[in-house]
């Protein structure tokens, strides 16, 4: 039983908890730009505090404050706190947005009636339950959402839950009042609805935290990123495409599978960013590692090796595969155009060397040379087409050069 603390009591420590916790949220906030909906969670938490500060002067403020504006300021600081974490998440709400518009229309008009019309504490709470719940497991649902940012991390998760709890609670309150005995005061309603105040002080002690975690976790995330990815393309950097060779040639070892390796180079680039300036070489350089990306499979790794020079690593692939599609991509690289800023389209074209080990113990950095002797044979070949290096002697003539067209 909770009657040791009665109800104004609860009010206070929620607005305070409400109050401490919303504040830092918005610290928080201010400290990491880059985070969109956690100024929307702090203020939600601090929408609460309001609610229960105005809800804590029952009996001393007229009833639209005390009754009617709190409670529609404590659903709306709910509505905001969804909103905070699905922004936070990278989730954009459309049909939830004008189901929370009804709810907060559904509270408004009851709150009245149960007020003024026919008064009502049962019905008023039965109500705001009902919404509470509803709103406490929207929440959950976005919580509980894949985002567009593909992390998915345990304390989404495991807040989701909470909120599902927290959901289920308000349900079997309002369920519970339905068959209670008619209330005078809502300041002195028994153990279930001191209770109400103890599970939304929970709830933004579990939002707070889960917060700052989802947030860390992205941070974690992005800082990975940084550390294996290209910042311009967005493709693997020379660092990371280290680390997943020595995993991919130590399998095709031990399975004695071939990897197969393209280098290849965009031609004239220099050129390029001297006619048309380095922004435009840098438009450039995206397209062409996008063009790569579309072009290959889910399990095979691009990555920039360098300047204008990329590498595309293709397990269990052999000659005569990579050779098909090598071609495929200087196909795709050449019909590619590119919009600069001025509105000019340019296009470009590839040179392309291609290799794969067939020995066992055949070293990486042997199979790199040998991609990048195939490289060198493309463009004394006069660009824009592929050329094969087998592991011993350079492949004939009729099977070295695959395709080639004029210069650019």
């Amino acid at each position: 039983m909770l009657d040791f603390l009665d109800m104004r009591t609860l009010l206070v420590n929620t607005l305070l908890i409400c109050l401490l916790f919303g504040m830092l949220v918005i610290a928080y906030a201010i400290k990491h730009k880059n985070f969109k909906g956690i100024v929307d969670i702090g203020l939600g938490h601090l929408l609460i505090a309001m609610g229960s500060f105005l809800l804590s002067l029952r009996d001393y403020a007229p009833d639209y404050l005390s009754i009617l504006l709190a409670n529609l300021i404590f659903l709306y600081g709910l509505i905001r706190t969804h909103r905070g974490f699905a922004a936070l998440k990278g989730i954009t709400l459309q049909r939830e947005k004008y189901f929370e518009m009804a709810m907060l229309a559904t509270a408004a008009i009851s709150c009245v009636y149960y007020t003024y019309a026919n008064a009502n504490v049962n019905m008023r709470i039965i109500v705001f339950s009902t919404l509470f719940s509803a709103e406490l497991a929207l929440i959950a649902r976005t919580l509980l959402l894949t985002s567009t940012s593909h992390v998915v991390h345990v304390a989404s998760r495991m807040l989701g839950a909470s909120y599902i709890l927290f959901s289920m609670f308000f349900l079997v309150r309002a369920a519970t009042t339905l068959n209670e005995i008619p209330l005078a005061n809502f300041l002195t309603a028994g153990s279930m609805h001191s209770s109400a105040l103890l599970v939304i002080q929970l709830s933004i002690l579990c939002s707070t935290f889960g917060v700052v975690w989802i947030a860390t976790t992205f941070l974690e995330h992005d800082l990975r990123d940084q550390a294996t990815h290209d910042p311009l393309t967005q493709v693997y950097n020379r660092r990371a495409l280290n680390d997943i060779v020595s995993n991919e040639h130590s399998r095709s070892m031990r399975s004695e599978h071939p990897l197969s390796v393209i280098m290849v180079d965009i031609d004239q680039f220099k050129k390029l960013n001297d006619q048309h300036g380095h922004l435009a070489g840098d438009i450039v350089l995206k397209d062409f590692a996008n063009v790569l990306c579309r072009n290959t499979r889910g399990h095979d790794t691009v990555a920039r090796f360098g300047g204008e020079e990329f590498i595309v690593l293709l397990p269990d692939t052999d000659l005569e595969q990579v050779k098909l599609v090598a071609e495929k991509l200087r196909t795709e690289i050449a019909n590619h155009e590119s919009y600069l800023v001025d509105d000019q389209i340019i296009s470009v074209t590839a040179s392309f060397g291609i290799t794969s080990s067939q020995a066992e113990d055949e070293p990486w950095q042997s199979i790199l040379e040998r991609a990048d002797q195939a490289l060198y044979a493309a463009k004394r070949e006069g660009r824009n087409c592929v050329v094969t290096k087998r592991p011993s002697v350079i492949s004939h003539p009729q099977d070295a050069k695959v395709s080639t067209q004029a210069n650019v």
